[in-house]
């Protein structure tokens, strides 16, 4: 609805239009509001879902998903006698006793004893080095701009001039000089002075463009706008930095060999850009420029381990200066360039791994260190760790059936209803809360496909399973209530566990089996007779196939199929339809608009007749007034 204008009116008449108006308006009014009310209800009901969807998911992943498969019930109890030594996974699936292993040797990758780069190595700042040697590879633009007041003055500048890669610090010493800007080299600082006459808010301004815009960071310089007598001074460049060229460690162009991939070496580049490239030569190396004080050294290793992940550096004209200076000199015949495989026995037979991470029988481990003497690795059936778990199982059952049972049974209240605007004006939040709560109840009152998923988990745990020694979940221990309790389930944890003791593969069955054609042909022929399964309809065998399923299989294909696709109502991991909710909100929303544009055009009409009426009645009385004072003057 848009603003309300101001209306005046009554002025003539004497009446409350406005009351008026209202009141011939109600049914409009009530249609308006009848449709926001279905609105609410429907909004309501969709966060409701949300709700209940998200609970049924998290049941259906936590509990049917795992007790339909084996492995949860194969589980073993796993110790080990050297956690220092192995690192057992407890994922590990080995048989029930005890395991030995030695390891003789871990795997290892392999890795550069090299040394760090020294200052010595480094060739001093000076006036005579060249701008190529500080990362400097292009022509530059150097423009002396005029700044008053903060401000660059366009078309003033004090000079422009140009240097290249191969100018000299001096060069610009001289530039500068000219326009009494004065450079000098101290222990490996640029330092700038301005000894230039220029008023108290006045400055110099030092830019470079076209091709180097950080020409002066690479000089170690920050600040670039000087007034007279001020001083900059760069950092020290006689320091290892990753921007450090190659040129000022004395290395010219040349090549070197990462195992057998050739990186071309220019004075230009930087230590940083060398980093990359012996990255890029290799993608199995691990390579780590560090800097850091009492370090300064390349730190290179194989990703992977085992035999074979080696690394070998070397000059291709068979020197080893360049490998020197950059501290990436080692012995070839150092044994910890060369990967290593793990050697190791399991229950006496001998292995190798390219990997320290082993799965053998099951058995899932991480040698961490050699061992001395053999490491017993004993697993134990976890029967406990089950029979928790589907005592839980049975608990978030129950949770889950009273839950639904409850939203499906509770009744609607008809004297609560969503609260229209006009009533929420007239309530305190406090009365709006309390409103709300009873008027949400029973949003699912015999919810169609809140009832399917309630049916579905209470038929398929009843069930029975052909071709098991326990036939149904109360053959172990797992049984339902009375009627009048709705599907609440009992565990007996005593016959459960004696069950899983006496009669395992059964239990797993029961719970897991996957479907057994040879237990379908049995029953099968045991009700129409000998061979009769030779000749049986394709319905009629899936049905019997189905029945040797174990339960919590068919519980999950059951769920499976209705959360498990898209359609045009339903999204994927959806047990309602989401999508139709959200079309049928899309339309209320369009039928309420066209029932407000109604209402405010009934509105305006109704207004406008009683303006007219306001306008005839002053117009009346005006006459009236005119005749009385002409009559009165007689």
């Amino acid at each position: 609805m848009g603003t309300s204008p101001i209306r005046f009116t009554g002025l003539a008449s004497g009446m409350d239009t406005e009351s008026i108006v209202k009141a011939m308006m109600t049914s409009y009014q009530a249609k308006v509001d009848k449709q926001k009310q279905n609105q609410t209800s429907l909004e309501w009901k969709r966060d409701a879902w949300k709700d209940m969807n998200s609970k049924v998911n998290s049941f259906y992943s936590n509990y049917i998903s795992k007790l339909k498969m084996s492995t949860t019930f194969a589980k073993n109890k796993i110790t080990t006698s050297d956690n220092n030594a192995i690192k057992v996974n407890e994922n590990s699936s080995i048989p029930a006793g005890t395991h030995q292993v030695s390891v003789s040797q871990i795997a290892t990758s392999a890795y550069m004893k090299n040394e760090k780069m020294t200052a010595t190595t480094v060739t001093p700042l000076a006036e005579t080095t060249t701008l190529k040697h500080l990362g400097i590879d292009k022509e530059t633009t150097i423009k002396l701009q005029k700044v008053v007041d903060g401000a660059v003055v366009e078309g003033e500048d004090y000079a422009e001039f140009k240097l290249g890669p191969n100018d000299t610090i001096a060069t610009l010493k001289d530039k500068l000089a000219e326009q009494d800007l004065e450079l000098k080299v101290t222990e490996g600082k640029i330092e700038i002075t301005s000894n230039k006459n220029t008023a108290d808010n006045e400055a110099i301004k030092l830019v470079a463009s076209e091709g180097n815009t950080n020409f002066f960071s690479k000089l170690g310089v920050g600040t670039t706008t000087l007034k007279k007598d001020q001083v900059v001074t760069g950092k020290d460049l006689n320091t290892f930095s990753k921007s450090m060229t190659l040129g000022r460690l004395g290395i010219t162009n040349t090549n070197i060999k990462i195992n057998e991939n050739s990186i071309e070496l220019t004075e230009n580049m930087t230590l940083s850009e060398l980093e990359s490239k012996i990255k890029e030569a290799d993608s199995n190396l691990s390579v780590n420029l560090d800097l850091g004080e009492g370090v300064q050294r390349f730190f290179i290793s194989s990703k992977k381990t085992g035999d074979g992940n080696n690394i070998t550096i070397e000059q291709e004209d068979g020197g080893s200066d360049i490998l020197k200076k950059l501290g990436l000199y080692t012995d070839p015949a150092e044994e910890s360039l060369k990967g290593k495989n793990a050697k190791y026995t399991y229950n006496g037979v001998e292995y190798t791994s390219s990997t320290n991470d082993i799965s053998v029988n099951g058995l899932k481990m991480t040698f961490i260190a050699e061992t001395t003497s053999p490491v017993n690795i004993t697993a134990v059936k976890d029967t406990e760790s089950l029979v928790s778990f589907v005592k839980e199982f049975v608990t978030e059952y129950n949770k889950l059936i009273e839950e639904i049972n409850t939203e499906i049974e509770t009744r609607p209240s008809k004297t609560y209803k969503p609260l229209t605007d006009e009533q929420r004006e007239a309530m305190s939040e406090s009365e709006i809360e309390k409103w709300e709560k009873e008027a949400k109840k029973g949003l699912f009152y015999r919810d169609g496909q809140l009832t399917q998923i309630r049916d579905n988990l209470r038929s398929m745990i009843g069930s029975g399973v052909t071709g098991t020694a326990y036939g149904t979940l109360s053959g172990v221990g797992i049984t339902t209530g009375q009627w009048n309790e709705k599907g609440k389930l009992y565990f007996d944890e005593a016959k459960f566990t004696k069950a899983l003791e006496d009669d395992p593969e059964s239990v797993i069955k029961l719970f897991t089996g996957a479907g057994d054609e040879s237990a379908a042909k049995t029953a099968y022929e045991k009700k129409y007779g000998e061979n009769s399964w030779s000749s049986v309809s394709e319905t009629d065998r899936q049905s019997y196939l189905a029945n040797t399923k174990g339960i919590f299989n068919r519980l999950y294909d059951n769920l499976n199929k209705m959360v498990g696709t898209s359609t045009v109502n339903k999204s994927y991991g959806s047990f309602y339809n989401d999508k139709l909710i959200k079309k049928q909100l899309e339309d209320m929303e369009k039928r309420i608009d066209e029932l407000q544009d109604r209402y405010d055009q009934k509105e305006t009409a109704l207004y406008k007749k009683f303006t007219a009426m306001e306008k005839a009645m002053s117009t009346m009385n005006t006459q009236s007034s005119w005749l009385s004072a002409q009559l009165g003057s007689y």
